[in-house]
């Protein structure tokens, strides 16, 4: 996982999807410095495109927005993730058994 300081809003579509979005309680310039607090939360930011992110507050759920309206919240603060091995095929049993 690398952490990424994003400093204009349409470098947004440039970020892998899935990844993680520091975004702030109330909306401000995009963005942010670190000079106001990291009073925040984390957002899982699922797709982006030039007219809607598509994101998950934790607080709401599932939200389709404006890049303008995702920018007065986010930090500009994301955590993308590295790509990873596939996972080994393994074969699964229940936990536990009826009767």
């Amino acid at each position: 996982m690398q952490g990424l300081a994003v400093d204009d809003p349409i470098l947004l579509e440039s970020i892998p999807t899935p990844n993680i979005a520091h975004m702030m309680h109330v909306p401000g310039q995009f963005p942010r410095s670190l000079e106001e607090g990291l009073d925040a939360y984390f957002a899982v930011v699922v797709s982006v495109s030039q007219h809607s992110v598509h994101w998950i507050n934790p607080h709401v759920g599932q939200i389709d927005d404006e890049p303008d309206a995702f920018c007065e919240f986010a930090s500009g603060i994301f955590l993308v993730f590295d790509e990873a091995a596939p996972l080994p095929r393994v074969r699964l049993r229940p936990v536990a058994r009826d009767g």
